[in-house]
């Protein structure tokens, strides 16, 4: 199944999808907020306790929480993108839709920047869960279930995220071949 993203998310700016989802790259000597979201090579984290990263080394590796790095304590968290077989709820803040087809767990960096315009980066796919007709998706930053950041509309064509067929079987595999944002010109 090819999915396509083709025109903006309703409910965030294309340039800060990147940094709201799995934050920016891990840096040495930088002060941290607790909360505050990163990856390091493919590992996205979340900054538990805040403070100053380490002045050497690569940075937080591994997975699970209690994960040091200067000052700062870490835990590993996944980014995930959502389809639905429900409708699009009016905004993020919104309960989920109905009919869960499929969870994918997104790559770090999840996206590229450049000029305005946000592509896909690495391998999105993920195996349905459920059968139905894909209507809504939904990308959420891993830090819960419920920290939504962008949403959208499913179909085939003219949809936020176009599927070459929108009817998804459980144990499907489902992937995101391309994904492109433009935020227009101020």
């Amino acid at each position: 199944m090819t999915v396509q993203l083709s025109v903006s998310c309703r409910t965030n700016k294309a340039a800060q999808l990147q940094a709201s989802v799995g934050g920016n790259a891990w840096a040495a000597d930088t002060n941290f907020a607790t909360n505050a979201l990163m990856y390091n090579g493919s590992q996205y984290y979340q900054c538990t306790t805040g403070g100053l990263s380490a002045s050497s080394g690569g940075g937080p590796t591994g997975t699970g929480t209690g994960i040091t790095d200067g000052t700062c304590v870490w835990q590993s968290v996944q980014p995930v993108l959502k389809v639905f077989s429900g409708t699009e709820p009016t905004n993020c803040v919104a309960a989920d839709p109905s009919g869960l087809l499929v969870t994918m767990n997104l790559p770090a960096p999840l996206l590229t920047v450049s000029s305005g315009t946000t592509a896909l980066a690495g391998t999105w796919s993920g195996t349905a869960s459920g059968a139905g007709t894909a209507s809504s998706f939904r990308i959420y930053d891993g830090t819960s279930s419920v920290n939504c950041h962008c949403q959208g509309a499913v179909g085939m064509s003219g949809s936020d995220l176009n599927l070459n067929n929108t009817s998804i079987a459980s144990g499907q595999t489902v992937s995101v071949t391309s994904f492109a944002l433009t935020e227009p010109a101020a």
